[in-house]
């Protein structure tokens, strides 16, 4: 996206659920309960660890560190060393 006004507006509205809950518990139309504690700390964390992996795939750690666009593909002997390294960091892991 690369109008900003439509940025503030699809985050103002991605914010109106953290308002619209406690809005909810504090007029006690939802009552607050450990089932529904729970159940709110399973979803946050679900999205949160769903945002963690979108996020770390749209951002490459080799363009973040060196600043230039990562290079897919390449000749026959730059795939066999990715594979490589790709190979020892799981099985260091």
């Amino acid at each position: 996206m690369t109008d900003v006004r439509a940025a503030a507006q699809l985050s103002g509205l991605a914010s109106l659920l953290t308002i619209a809950v406690p809005l909810l518990i504090a007029f006690s139309v939802i009552h607050a309960t450990l089932a529904l504690a729970v159940g709110l700390a399973a979803a946050l964390l679900l999205l949160d660890g769903l945002g963690w992996r979108i996020v770390a795939v749209m951002f490459g750690r080799e363009r973040l560190i060196t600043g230039t666009p990562v290079i897919r593909g390449g000749p026959p002997a730059l795939a066999a060393i990715r594979r490589r390294a790709r190979h020892n960091d799981v099985v260091r892991d």
